[in-house]
């Protein structure tokens, strides 16, 4: 779910709680906990969709970003 986030924001897109499902093969209600939890953390909001208002969309905050980054740096280095 991490590495789907950190794409899309590279790509400047976001993607909608579905997309992340069927990417990472997990049902709604695990996706949705996860993503509550990077939340709490700081490391992804959720908005709603501008064109339909009943998606939400997810991306990964600047924080989550870098704290992904500092994470892959590390186990480059392993």
């Amino acid at each position: 779910m991490l590495v789907a986030l950190l794409a899309a924001k590279r790509n400047g897109t976001q993607l909608s709680m579905s997309d992340l499902c069927l990417m990472c093969d997990a049902p709604e209600s695990t996706a949705l906990r996860l993503i509550h939890q990077l939340r709490e953390k700081g490391y992804a909001e959720m908005v709603p969709d501008r064109s339909d208002r009943r998606r939400t969309r997810v991306s990964l905050t600047r924080m989550g970003e870098t704290q992904f980054d500092s994470y892959l740096d590390k186990i480059g280095n392993a």
